[in-house]
């Protein structure tokens, strides 16, 4: 009988050192979920199991599955979502910008950030007003 338990005891002890620790990492999620890139790798994300609904970039606690590459994880929750700014400066200075395939000029380029637009040459918002 103690032989049968250190056994059982030995491998729960062998299994759980092999078990994967959850941890944080601050990346891009990209818009389909199926891959987190930070500075230095491109996660594949496997499976989320995140009650939130994700952001595309910001603070990701994730697991790597034992089952998986090394670079398959499970991305269990979104803990701080980078939007960009919430308030800008009041300093006019125009920028011109394209979101959804119009140009629209910005008070600036915090406003043109803040709608996540992306800056373009100036001259494709000649005529146009706030």
């Amino acid at each position: 009988m103690k032989t049968i338990l250190s056994t059982v005891i030995l491998l729960l002890a062998f299994n759980n050192a092999n078990a994967n620790l959850a941890f944080q990492v601050e990346g891009t999620l990209s818009s389909d979920q199926r891959t987190l890139t930070t500075d230095e790798v491109t996660l594949k994300v496997s499976e989320n199991v995140s009650k939130q609904a994700a952001c595309e970039e910001g603070i990701f606690t994730v697991v790597r599955n034992n089952w998986g590459a090394s670079e398959d994880v499970t991305l269990l929750s979104v803990d701080q979502c980078f939007d960009g700014p919430t308030f800008c400066y009041e300093i006019y200075r125009p920028e011109c910008g394209m979101k959804n395939g119009k140009a629209k000029v910005y008070t600036n380029d915090c406003e043109l950030e803040k709608d996540k637009a992306t800056p373009v040459d100036k001259s494709l918002c000649e005529g146009l007003e706030f």
